[in-house]
């Protein structure tokens, strides 16, 4: 979290941010680490945030060695909170000794407040800001709107969506001050009215709120200076440029598909502040989760490949086409804040539903259509180099091993949930897969599962060449997960900086023979025996 600042230290600030320059990138270099199950889902009890992870994850630093963090799951019972609090020793997994679990539950103490209509359908923070010794918190809102005097109901759809202003002094207990973002004009055809899901990041002497146009699904953004106690009257929207005339319940500009998740990238070789948004979506020319970059907060620039590639995007919920990935976060790995840069990483974070087709998903205890809602956070190493990044995106290829079950997996997504229930071990990185093709014939993988063997609880998981006939067609013994990415043709000469990446057999005591891993050693490490060369990946 960020103190505010004032008098002449507040004007220079100011005037330095707006003269910095724009993120080069061409010269992006990013690197996403494994991924680690923070919170898992658990079955149905009298808490709301028994699955929880409806919402962008948020940190607070309290005191040295105490952090809280909140995630949500949408509540119209006085007595079921919406926010989610989970505490733990740092940033990285929040210290939780018990998977799944969120609590104590809290909501505002005048959450259903006969004069506060607009978060009678749910109210949620979804932010946070400290000024002094005041922690603000953004609150998405959901209720009616008199705007909209048909759609006066908690029911979703239709729901009318707002912001709301919370305080504390804690970050535990909260208060209700009132509404400070609306927008009457939105209306997406009856399903969605007004604006909201809004984040917060400090920049340039604000704090801007970047949020969700229902009416046409785009990226709006208010601004409040950062001295200010951010009640209504503070609030300007942008709506072309920042005329003090669109205040907190006009209507704005939409500023492009960048998404509502901000946070704030310092490139610790120059000082130049980065506003980055992410957005996780599938369109005709982008699979999965996006980062655009602004220097001025109003235009922004999207690198092109995915953090993390998608097949499909069924929200609430994944298919059998793919899984789910939905508000990811950018967290600081130092103060748990969205203001990161120094270490070179953030902690990713983000709500994952696994395909339906997984042993994990059809094992959770927690009932469909969330069939599985964990809480994943990973590193993502992040750099602006001196020369062009082709490509710019390497997600690692991780391996766990379990011997309760016998079983290797190499995945480049959140191992299943019933392979942790036994006894899961992190075992190595087998180089780095791209989320585009490198080059024309590049080979696209597909990570599968096989249908029974050796157990349907606990099956056997592979990477092979998409469209093979192991995992598509009619007899097929294994169902297609994911579209892991995509590595170097193997059968061209091997590009620098790469490691080969083939496909193991177990044969290692203990373990189910004949069951699949993958390896950058053509021995298998000695604990297989290789069956065919996948591909070149990047090596670091």
């Amino acid at each position: 979290m960020k103190r505010t600042a004032a008098g002449l230290f507040f004007l220079l600030f100011v005037a330095a941010a707006s003269a910095q320059s724009a993120i080069n990138i061409a010269n992006i270099k990013i690197r996403v680490e494994r991924p680690d199950r923070i919170r898992d889902p658990i079955a149905p009890g009298s808490s709301n945030c028994f699955d929880g992870k409806d919402n962008i994850f948020n940190e607070i630093e309290i005191t040295p060695g105490t952090f809280y963090g909140y995630t949500a799951n949408g509540s119209k019972t006085t007595t079921v909170a919406s926010t989610c609090f989970a505490k733990g020793g740092q940033p990285y997994g929040m210290g939780s000794t018990a998977p799944g679990f969120f609590g104590p539950t809290i909501y505002p103490s005048n959450h259903y407040d006969s004069t506060a209509g607009y978060g009678s359908c749910g109210l949620w923070l979804q932010g946070t800001y400290l000024s002094g010794t005041t922690y603000y918190g953004f609150a998405h809102a959901e209720g009616f709107s008199s705007a909209f005097p048909s759609q006066r109901q908690c029911a979703y759809p239709p729901t009318t969506k707002s912001m709301a202003l919370l305080t504390s002094s804690d970050g535990l207990n909260w208060s209700l001050q009132g509404q400070i973002i609306s927008n009457p004009n939105g209306d997406s055809s009856g399903t969605e009215f007004g604006e909201g899901d809004c984040s917060p990041v400090p920049f340039g002497g604000f704090v801007y709120l970047y949020c969700r146009r229902t009416s046409d699904f785009k990226t709006s953004v208010a601004r409040a200076s950062n001295t200010s106690n951010f009640t209504q009257s503070n609030w300007v929207k942008y709506n072309g440029s920042w005329s003090p005339g669109a205040a907190w319940n006009a209507d704005d500009s939409p500023l492009g598909s960048f998404g509502n998740s901000s946070s704030l990238f310092t490139n610790p070789g120059t000082g130049n502040q980065t506003i980055v948004l992410m957005n996780d979506n599938i369109t005709s020319t982008a699979h999965g989760l996006l980062m655009s970059f602004s220097a001025n907060a109003t235009s922004f620039s999207s690198l092109t490949e995915p953090v993390l590639y998608e097949d499909d995007h069924t929200f609430p919920h994944a298919s059998t086409n793919g899984d789910l990935i939905v508000y990811s976060s950018a967290i600081s790995p130092t103060d748990g804040s969205h203001s990161w840069g120094s270490s070179g990483y953030f902690l990713l974070t983000y709500t994952y539903v696994p395909n339906q087709n997984d042993s994990g998903a059809a094992n959770s205890p927690s009932p469909a259509p969330d069939s599985g809602r964990t809480l994943v956070m990973r590193n993502l190493n992040f750099s602006v180099e001196t020369s062009a990044q082709t490509p710019h995106v390497g997600v690692a290829i991780s391996r766990w091993r379990n011997p309760d079950i016998g079983l290797r997996i190499s995945s480049t997504e959140a191992f299943p949930y019933n392979f942790e229930t036994a006894n899961v071990t992190y075992e190595t990185r087998s180089g780095y897969i791209m989320t585009v093709p490198p080059t024309a014939d590049a080979a696209q993988i597909w990570e599968c599962v096989n249908k029974t063997w050796p157990s349907t609880t606990n099956p056997d998981h592979t990477f092979t060449f998409a469209n093979s006939t192991e995992c598509s067609g009619t007899g097929a013994g294994y169902n297609k997960l994911r579209t892991a990415g995509w590595l170097y043709n193997g059968n061209d000469a091997q590009p620098a900086n790469t490691v080969p990446v083939y496909r193991c057999k177990s044969t290692a005591t203990g373990y189910a023979a004949s069951t699949h891993f993958a390896s950058t050693s053509s021995t298998c490490e000695g604990l297989g025996t290789m069956e065919f060369l996948l591909g070149y990946g990047l090596a670091n």
